[in-house]
């Protein structure tokens, strides 16, 4: 019997975005551990990716993470060969961050395992549905931010 039937009276909302989160995180760290990356490098590449290169205090303010958090990962990364951190010239107290080609080479696999786990969680669901729960979600995620 699926999670939500046989609890469905005893689930909060909560708890229901808790396992989704829990185990996303253990798909995207067992598909990583080959390449020594975690669940915090994946989001953080990910978003080089898109940007290119990135101030380290923008990346804490998108991912929604602490200053401490951040550069955690970015030390990690930086350890690693995956990505550069130097000074930004227009203010000394500032790091830009760019990925290097060693996570360049990372980049279709990183794609890979974000789309496949959406399918694993969409699976079932028709195309009207899909967009009604990304919707629904960046509602929350708008209100959690509010908050």
């Amino acid at each position: 019997m699926p999670l939500i039937e046989k609890h469905r009276e005893e689930q909060s909302l909560g708890k229901l975005i808790s396992i989704i989160h829990w185990q996303s995180r253990m798909y995207v760290e067992s598909e990583l551990k080959p390449y020594n990356l975690g669940w915090g490098e994946f989001h953080v590449l990910r978003k080089l990716y898109e940007k290119k290169d990135m101030k380290q205090r923008d990346i804490t303010d998108y991912l929604k993470i602490t200053k401490a958090t951040t550069s955690k990962v970015i030390h990690k990364l930086e350890r690693d060969g995956y990505i550069t951190r130097k000074k930004y010239r227009r203010d000394g107290r500032t790091y830009l961050v760019k990925p290097t080609r060693k996570a360049m080479k990372l980049k279709s696999r990183l794609e890979r395992i974000s789309r496949e786990w959406n399918s694993i969680l969409l699976k079932g669901f028709d195309e009207s549905e899909k967009e009604n729960i990304k919707h629904a979600l960046s509602k929350m995620a708008e209100n959690a931010k509010g908050e």
